[in-house]
This record gives C-alpha cells, structure tokens and sequence, in this order.
C-alpha cells in the first residue's frame, strides 16, 4: 500500500492486524475443536493408530491460541499453514495416498491464506502442495506406498489435481490481490473521511478571525478541566474579558479596523497560552481565558496582566485606536461546578466590572447574583406592567414665585403594582435605562401627558402646560424628537420652546 498519513495509516494497519489475530484465533479454535473430535472417533470407533498424531496436532494449534498476538501474527500464521498442509499430506501418505479426503484440505488451506492476507504462504503452499501429490504418485506407481488403493496409481490423476490446485492458487492470488487494492481504496477513503472530520472540527472549534479556539472549545476544555479538578479540589478561574468601546470603533472607524485591532489583541493573549492558562475567541468583542491550579492572588495578577494588554498603544493604518476592556471572573468550584454555571456568574462578575469604570475587574459574589436575579425579575415585571397599563402619571405643580400661579405640571411616573403598592421611578428607571425599555416607557409617558393635558384643556384649563422628563438613553436613537412631534399632532398639542436653556420642553395646547 502506498504511504499515506503515518499516524492514521499506522492506526489502521493496527486495526486490520488485529482483526487477523480475531480471526486466525476463530479457525485455530475451530480447527482444534474438529481435531478433537477426530481424535475421539479415531479411538473409539475408527479404532487407528492415529490418535497421537492428532493429539499432537491439538496440542500444536492450542499453543499458537496461546501464542498468538499482534506481534506473533507473521510467525503463527506460518506455523498455521504449515502444520495443516503436513497434516493433510501425513493422513494421505499413511492412509489411501491420492485417493485420500485429506487431500480436500488443500484448497481450503489456500483460503486460509488469502483470509490471512499472505501471498508468501500462497506461492510456497501450493508448490509443496503440487509436490506432495507427485510425491504420492510416485509413491503409489514405484509400490514404495502400500496404500489399499495403490492398484489404481493413474499419473493423469496426480496431474489433474495438481492443475486444479495450480489453477485454485492462481485464481486465490488474484483475489488476494483485489482484496488488498480494495482495502488499499477503502483505507485512503477512511483516512480521507478522518481528515476531513478533524479539518471540519478544527473549523467549528475556531474562530474564524483570530483562529483562536473559540467558545465551543472553551466549552469542552473547561468541562473536562472541571471535572478532573474537582476530583483533586483544585482551584481554577474562568475569566470573561470584553473590549468596551468596540461598537464605537467600528461605526466611526470601520470594521476593518475593528478586526485588525480584535486580531491584535488576541496576538496579545496568545502569549498567556501555557500549561495553565488557555485562552480562547468567543464573540467579536469578548475572550475567555481559563487558568487552572492557582490561588486567588495568582488570579488577581493574572488579570491584571490581561488588562494591561489593552493599554498599549494600538497603532492601525494611519489611526491611533484607544481600548478598554473589563474582566469578569468565577473561581471553581467555589462559584461553580460546569461550564455553564461558571461562564454565566463570569458574565455576572463582567456586568459588576463594567459599572465600576473601564480597565477594571470583578470577581463573582453571590450578592451580585441576587441583584442581576431582582433585576431580571424588575425587567420582566415592567414589561407586564405596560401590557397590562400598571403605570401612572402623577403631576407634579410649577408654582412661578413672581404671580404665586401655577404655570405647569411636571409628569411623574409610578408603578402601582396589583397589590397596590407603588414603586418610585428611581428603583425601575435605572433598570429600564440599562435594558433599553425605558423608549418604550418614555413613549407611554409622553402619550399619557399629552391625553392628559388634552382633557384638562377640554376641562376648561387652557393655561395649563406639561413638562416630561426623558432619558438620556431615550435620544441615542436619534428618532425621540420625531416620535414627540408625532405623539403631538395626533393629540393637536404643541411645544412651546424654552426660553432658558435649563426649561424642559412642555406640552401646551395649540
């Protein structure tokens, strides 16, 4: 066979060696066990002085069972072949010469050959085997055999089977040769299938920019890791490292270097990769990096190693690109015993390390957890309570000190729960700010302010204006004046402009 991957070649050359040991070890049991049988009828009904032979023979095959391995297949094999072609020929030279059914053990000795894969043994086989019949022939016509069959001694019978057993080793060395080209295409095709499988797998195990192992990977490495080190109580960290200001790069930027600076970054981690430390390429903008049988000060500096990678200057084309990032962190198996648990407290531990600025990190508590679980619970309860009108406006009056009249309300939102219990803006707002509600919020709050001045002015209250507070968050859209202005003209409501630039703007009847 041709030289293909050594590895792998070599893989499957020990397979198919040792389905021949399997096998080699089926015919000598089942050869041994026909001896057997023979011998026993060869005693007691047969009645012949054979017996020792074939207990010998038993004997023989029983100690190459025993002897037979990987390593042994080449000799024992041998030892195989030869001893069942001078079995056969001993039967036929003591028994009935040519004429002897022991002689039918050619052929099938010939397909041992080939099963056993040895073109060696088929060649040097069958010429013994076309010798011994000359040799029974002459034999039986010189009367040196006194077989009971001697009288009809023919030489066109010695050369009869001798053609047939030429023809027979000639027809099994082609299919030992179809059979070896066979399994020399269905190698290649496995080695192929193999190679293409590993290719597939090294592609979905790596990121595609920074070709290092990506979450999938980071997955499977820290589950085994986990599960080795909580048998030893080790201790090890999965850090979650996210660069923050990326978005903002891209869009002023462009892409392009928002991945060169990605593929910089990750040249940089690439350098943490070592016995104990891994690093891996999640999203566009976030890393993971586990760090296995260390302490918390190890830990500690670690990350502040990996931090530090983004303080350099990071010089792409013609720009100066700054970036910060913020690490997350979740020691096991105190914060967890799996990869899910510990990736979902490291992004836990990330949020905290974001709020307190850039360049910073946080390890995971489980206070943290319980206020990112009210926060959840916040979220999911706001998003209810628009569905289901749970909040309410409540006005506050603008006294101008110069008149001591009421120039205007301003709208305060609450939310009355259906318990009945009112919760004040400063616990949700924030809630609805980080999550991205609070433009939905705002919008209810502007529609009811102006429904509400709307049916004051028809009220009779036609001086009376309302100012609404709005997010920061609401303007980063860019689309918060236009969905006012809408909101106004459905409500035939007007703004009146701020004659100081500290004055909301207010809703006033047209």
């Amino acid at each position: 066979m041709s030289k293909l991957e050594p590895i792998e070649y070599d893989s499957i050359l020990t397979q198919i060696a040792s389905d021949k040991v399997n096998r080699l070890k089926t015919l000598l049991s089942l050869i041994s066990c026909s001896l057997t049988l023979f011998f026993i009828l060869n005693i007691f009904i047969y009645q012949q002085s054979y017996a020792v032979t074939l207990l010998v023979a038993v004997g023989i095959f029983s100690f190459l069972n025993w002897f037979l391995c990987e390593d042994t297949l080449p000799i024992v094999s041998g030892i195989f072949i030869w001893t069942l072609t001078l079995l056969a020929f001993f039967f036929a030279w003591n028994i009935e010469g040519l004429y002897d059914t022991s002689l039918l053990a050619y052929p099938c000795i010939l397909i041992f050959c080939a099963m056993l894969g040895s073109r060696l043994l088929i060649y040097s086989s069958s010429s013994f085997m076309v010798l011994s019949i000359y040799c029974l022939a002459y034999a039986e016509y010189t009367g040196l055999l006194a077989s009971p069959l001697a009288d009809f001694a023919d030489w066109r019978k010695a050369h009869n089977m001798a053609l047939v057993i030429v023809i027979f080793a000639f027809i099994v060395n082609l299919l030992t040769k179809d059979i070896d080209r066979l399994l020399e295409r269905l190698v290649k095709t496995h080695i192929n299938t193999i190679r293409n499988k590993k290719r597939t797998q090294k592609r979905a195990l790596t990121n595609r920019l920074t070709l290092l192992p990506n979450e999938i990977a980071c997955a499977q490495y820290v589950q085994s890791k986990v599960f080795r080190q909580n048998q030893a109580e080790q201790l090890s960290a999965l850090m979650v490292l996210t660069l923050n200001n990326l978005n903002s790069i891209n869009a002023s930027l462009g892409f392009d270097v928002g991945d060169k600076l990605i593929n910089m970054i990750a040249q940089r981690l690439k350098q943490f990769n070592e016995e104990h430390a891994k690093v891996f390429h999640g999203s566009n903008n976030q890393f993971f990096i586990f760090l296995d049988k260390t302490d918390y000060h190890d830990i500690e500096a670690f990350a502040h190693q990996a931090l530090q990678t983004t303080f350099f200057s990071n010089y792409i084309e013609q720009y100066e690109v700054e970036v910060s990032a913020c690490i997350g962190i979740a020691i096991a198996p105190h914060d967890g015993n799996n990869y899910d648990i510990l990736l979902r407290r490291a992004h836990t531990a990330l949020t905290a390390a974001v709020q307190q600025g850039h360049n910073q990190f946080a390890f995971f508590d489980l206070e943290m957890e319980q206020k990112s679980k009210a926060r959840l619970t916040m979220l999911a309860g706001m998003k209810r309570a628009l569905e289901q009108q749970e909040f309410e406006l409540f006005y506050q009056p603008k006294i101008e000190l110069s008149t001591n009249k009421i120039a205007g309300v301003e709208a305060l939102i609450r939310w009355r729960k259906p318990d009945n219990s009112i919760v004040s803006s400063s616990k949700f707002i924030p809630v609805a700010e980080a999550s991205g509600l609070i433009n939905e919020i705002g919008l209810w709050v502007v529609k009811q302010a102006a429904a509400d001045c709307k049916a004051w002015h028809k009220l009779g209250f036609n001086q009376l204006g309302v100012s609404v507070n709005a997010s920061p968050e609401q303007f980063k859209k860019g689309n918060f004046g236009s969905l006012v202005l809408k909101t106004l003209k459905k409500t035939k409501a007007r703004p009146i402009l701020p004659r100081h630039r500290n004055h909301r703007v207010i809703i006033h009847r047209r």
